[in-house]
């Protein structure tokens, strides 16, 4: 028998459960015991709703960010994006003149 239903079979052995969960699972007949925890009839699933109740039909964005905070993020990731293009051309003409230096050959 697998694991999970020797686990089934130990919490109704301790009084967790009053039935044979496993043959109600697989749909089997009992082994021992009640075969349904619900002691007869089996009732019907409940009926979930069609759409969330959370969300307003209405609400089509979540999140509402104030245009002066995009505005800001776009000055200041353009602004670091021609300071790192910057950084990295400096970086660039520091490596050339490192490896002109390094193999004797003049700018």
């Amino acid at each position: 028998m697998s694991n999970w239903a020797y686990n089934l079979d130990l919490l109704a052995q301790n009084g967790v459960l009053d039935f044979d969960a496993p043959s109600f699972v697989m749909g089997t007949p009992p082994r021992y015991g009640n075969p349904s925890p619900f002691g007869g009839d089996v009732p019907q699933p409940i009926k979930q709703p069609e759409r969330d109740e959370f969300k307003k039909p209405d609400e089509t964005n979540f999140v509402h960010t104030p245009m002066w905070k995009k505005a800001l993020f776009a000055v200041v990731s353009t602004s670091l994006l021609i300071y790192g293009v910057c950084k990295l051309k400096a970086v660039g003409k520091f490596f050339k003149k490192c490896v002109n230096k390094l193999f004797g050959k003049k700018p």
